[in-house]
């Protein structure tokens, strides 16, 4: 079976918040271009787990809890508004952009999102350490689990390497 441009009108973009996610948010803008389609932006922020066991002090358990869930909320919001302005620049060229960030473990996010949605392609940027050509072959643990258990076709782009956050100034 030929794969077509056309086949690809629902399109889910994993970025990360780097350049190899805007990398994969201009292929999939000029895919969903060629097929007259419509791109959702998936963000995770992911909270990091602390070993709250090894705080002995409920109280203080407590406060790093809500700080960390503060931090999360905060960077949601700075990632939507940075957001914001490429769906700006890609609605313009007439190709419908949304956007979702959630808040959780990355993987299991991820899947969760692409299970209650019916998307024909999932486009996502891979870096991964500097730009040799040996360190540009790995992937790392994360696009491994989300290759193995993506249900729809993926297309992963070798990305080269400058690890710039877009929230970043």
């Amino acid at each position: 079976m030929a794969i077509k441009p056309n086949n690809y009108k629902k399109i889910l973009v994993l970025h990360g918040g780097f350049e190899a996610g805007d990398s994969a948010l201009a292929h999939g803008i000029n895919l969903a271009k060629l097929s007259n389609g419509s791109v959702t932006i998936l963000h995770v922020v992911n909270i990091p787990k602390y070993p709250m066991e090894s705080i002995s002090n409920k109280l203080e358990r407590i406060e790093l809890q809500k700080k960390l869930q503060d931090t999360a909320f905060h960077m949601k919001k700075t990632m939507e508004q940075e957001f914001q302005k490429k769906i700006k620049k890609y609605n313009k060229n007439k190709v419908k952009t949304s956007l979702v960030v959630l808040i959780g473990p990355t993987l299991q996010k991820v899947l969760e999102y692409e299970k209650k949605n019916n998307f024909n392609l999932i486009v996502m940027g891979k870096s991964k350490g500097s730009r040799s050509v040996e360190s540009r072959s790995v992937v790392g643990g994360l696009t491994i689990k989300l290759l193995e258990q993506l249900r729809c076709p993926t297309l992963m782009l070798d990305v080269p390497v400058s690890a710039k956050f877009i929230g970043s100034r």
